[in-house]
C-alpha cells in the first residue's frame, strides 16, 4: 500500500504520495537553469511526453541534467487532461445466460475451406464443440438452427439471450425457432463488430490454434480437420481461465481427464490415418 504524506500548498493542504514527495525533493535539486529550460521545450512541442523530450535532448547532446530534468517534470495541464483509468463492473458469471454465435472460416494444408459455426457463453467463456462445413455446402439458416440444436440446446439446454451477426445465415427458421421457444434473439448492428467482440476475439483465438496446428502438420481432409477441431476447442477451454477457473470448471464443477502419455504411449494428430 502507498504510503502517503501531507504536503503543504499555498493554498490548501493536498494529500501526495512518497513517490510524489520523492520527485520533487529531486527537482528541485536541479539548477533553475535545467527546470526553465525543459518547461518551455515541453510547452514549445505541444506538451510532448517525457520520453519525447528525452530523445530532443538526446538529440541536441544536452548535459544529463537536462535529461533527468525531462525524467522529472510534471506539467499541471497534462495531469489534468490525462485519461481516467476505466472501470470495469465486474459481472455475475452464470452459464447459459448469453450466447455468442459466430461462422468463421479455416483453410486445410491444401486450400478447402471450411465454415466453422461456434457457440461462445459469454458468462463463462466456455466454448461450445463446433461444427464444421465445407464452403461448398454452404450453411443455411435451417441447418444452423440444427447444429445449435445438436451442439448447444440438447445438452445445455434453451437460453436465455442470443446474440448474432447480421449474416444471411442468421435469418428465417434460425431466429424463429429460437424467439418460438422464449430465446430473445438479437442481432448486432451494422458494420458494428465491437458489439460481439468478446465472441469475435475468442473465435480468433480459436482459429489461430487451428491455424497452426494445420501448417505444422500439413493436415487436409474432412476428418483431420474435425479432429483438430476438437483438440484445439479442448485445450482452449482447458488452458483459458475466468477469475481463477476454467471455462470447464464453471460449467462441470470439475476439470476433465487429461490425456496420459505414460500409460497409452506417445499419439499425436499426425499419426492418424488419412
Amino acid at each position: 500500500m502507498t504510503r502517503k504524506k501531507r504536503c503543504w500548498n499555498s493554498s490548501s493542504y493536498r494529500t501526495v504520495t512518497a513517490e510524489e514527495t520523492t520527485r520533487r525533493q529531486q527537482w528541485l535539486k536541479l539548477s533553475r537553469q535545467a527546470g526553465t529550460a525543459v518547461r518551455k521545450l515541453h510547452r514549445q512541442f505541444g506538451h510532448c511526453p517525457s520520453r519525447v523530450l528525452t530523445e530532443i535532448l538526446r538529440a541536441s547532446g544536452s548535459r544529463a541534467e537536462y535529461f533527468k530534468a525531462a525524467k522529472l517534470i510534471r506539467c499541471d495541464g497534462c495531469e489534468h487532461e490525462k485519461p481516467k483509468p476505466q472501470e470495469h463492473i465486474a459481472e455475475d458469471i452464470q452459464f447459459n445466460q448469453s450466447i455468442g454465435i459466430d461462422i468463421f472460416e479455416i483453410k486445410d494444408s491444401n486450400g478447402k475451406r471450411y465454415s466453422v459455426l461456434s457457440f461462445l457463453c459469454l458468462g463463462t467463456l466456455y466454448h461450445r464443440q463446433p461444427s464444421s462445413v465445407r464452403q461448398a455446402d454452404r450453411l443455411v439458416p435451417n441447418c444452423v438452427y440444427q447444429m445449435f440444436n445438436d451442439k448447444w440446446t440438447q445438452n445445455m439446454g434453451f437460453l436465455e439471450e442470443a446474440i448474432t451477426e447480421r449474416g444471411w445465415h442468421n435469418r428465417g427458421d434460425f431466429p424463429r425457432g429460437l424467439t418460438a421457444r422464449g430465446v430473445q434473439f438479437r442481432t448486432i448492428g451494422v458494420k458494428s463488430p465491437e458489439q460481439l467482440g468478446r465472441t469475435e476475439r475468442r473465435g480468433a483465438i480459436l482459429k489461430g490454434i487451428i491455424h497452426r496446428v494445420i501448417n505444422e502438420l500439413k493436415a487436409s481432409g474432412d476428418d483431420i480437420v474435425k479432429m483438430i477441431l476438437a483438440e484445439a476447442l479442448y485445450t482452449k477451454n482447458f488452458q483459458s481461465r475466468v477469475r481463477g477457473f476454467t471455462p470447464m470448471q464453471w460449467v462441470f464443477g470439475k476439470l476433465p481427464r487429461q490425456y496420459d502419455k505414460r500409460s497409452h504411449g506417445s499419439w499425436s494428430i499426425a499419426e492418424c490415418p488419412r
